[in-house]
């Protein structure tokens, strides 16, 4: 038990930065059980609970929030979340005593919600509201918590949350309670209200770590049609829309792909969701049309020290402050890397290139290279997941043209 508290308060102390942005810290927390971290640092509990939130593959909750400012809102939800950025929710809205039944379902930046009109499901961007974390986040960040009680089963600590969307004029007295499962260290429940209970604000946590999965809607807007440049033999067809598929599900597309064959020629045509009215067409053509040829150089020489048959594998490390690739170099790749820098005295930088763009330029550590190249690439989201797609979807040249991209339902 003693070297997991120290492991998490590690981890505390630098990934806490939401819960009263503490500062960074070297110092280990060298305590022997829960009641000594709590008596040494009454709040670490708590912040412990957050971070072990983040880290569980599942819970199940409740949700409701009521105000009178500036309209009299109460709502209600049951809801899902399967982590990294899975979540479902359901339940009733209520306006100046109006109610509408409201259904949500919730993954990366896609939302889809049930068209009170068709009954059907909508697709659009992911708004806060959506994500149960950015809003409990929004409640709880920058303040300071006081543990206020405690017995063998439940940490109760009092704050003053930030409850700017329920009461915009700040003229309520709000207390707020977060309490803590003190065997697991997982949030139980998170609720505030003013003494009138006229504003209330309250999260219930249940069912952690169980089997949960969310069965999220097709509802394609976007209709895109891919021809091939020369005759294709069957298996070249089935080639590429292996290729295709891969690419779109590594960017994180919800997709369905058909083939056609007419005289030896191939007709792709591909329905996505993509949740905006104006989609980004020059995204879609890189992602579905680029050979994807990737290549390490080193300095400014114009012949590559190797390309993608030297990597066995690639994934994304990071986004903070910019995409952070991990490329894992196979034994040929990695033995061309250790002979190149063993034959050069003076500090070389490396580039990475995917076809003509110039992902990054980095160094490699001489002493502590083994087998795996880090860098950063200053790319919006969107552009490092379609290049991470077209790596890890196939390094094909395709020879195919974009012969229509069609928006709408």
């Amino acid at each position: 038990m003693r070297f997991q508290i120290i492991l998490l308060c590690s981890v505390l102390i630098l990934s806490c930065a939401v819960i009263n942005r503490i500062p960074p810290a070297t110092t280990l927390f060298t305590v022997s059980s829960i009641d000594d971290l709590i008596a040494q640092y009454p709040d670490s509990a708590l912040k412990l609970s957050w971070v072990n939130l983040q880290n569980t593959s599942s819970f199940v909750y409740q949700y409701q929030f009521k105000s009178d400012r500036p309209h009299n809102v109460w709502a209600t939800f049951k809801g899902i979340r399967v982590f990294p950025n899975q979540e479902q929710r359901q339940g009733e809205y209520t306006v100046n005593d109006k109610t509408r039944k409201v259904m949500i379902k919730a993954r990366g930046d896609y939302q889809y919600q049930i068209d009170e009109k068709t009954k059907k499901w909508r697709v659009m961007p992911r708004e806060e509201d959506a994500d149960l974390m950015i809003t409990i986040e929004r409640v709880i960040a920058n303040t300071k918590f006081y543990l206020i009680e405690q017995d063998s089963r439940f940490l109760t600590y009092s704050f003053h949350p930030n409850l700017a969307f329920l009461d915009p004029t700040f003229t309520s007295r709000i207390k707020a309670v977060f309490i803590v499962d003190k065997n697991t260290l997982l949030p139980l429940k998170i609720s505030a209200q003013d003494s009138l209970e006229q504003i209330l604000w309250r999260v219930e946590f249940a069912n952690y770590n169980t089997r949960q999965r969310i069965k999220f809607p097709f509802s394609p807007n976007t209709q895109i049609e891919i021809a091939s440049l020369r005759k294709l033999a069957k298996n070249e067809t089935n080639t590429i829309t292996t290729v295709l598929s891969n690419r779109l599900r590594f960017a994180g597309e919800n997709f369905q792909i058909k083939s056609k064959r007419e005289r030896n020629r191939a007709r792709f045509e591909i329905a996505m969701e993509i949740p905006t009215s104006v989609p980004d067409h020059r995204l879609i053509r890189q992602l579905l049309t680029t050979p994807g040829k990737f290549y390490i150089f080193a300095g400014q020489e114009s012949i590559p020290l190797f390309d993608e048959s030297n990597i066995s594998d690639i994934k994304i490390t990071g986004y903070e402050p910019y995409p952070q690739i991990e490329l894992q170099i196979n034994q040929n790749g990695a033995q061309i890397i250790k002979e190149y820098l063993a034959s050069r005295e003076e500090r070389i930088s490396f580039r990475a290139v995917l076809d003509a763009t110039e992902l990054a330029i980095f160094d490699i550590d001489k002493d502590g290279f083994s087998d795996r190249i880090v860098f950063r690439v200053l790319f919006n989201r969107n552009e490092i997941m379609n290049t991470i797609a077209v790596i890890k979807g196939g390094m094909l040249s395709l020879p195919l043209k974009l012969v229509e991209i069609r928006s709408g339902r």
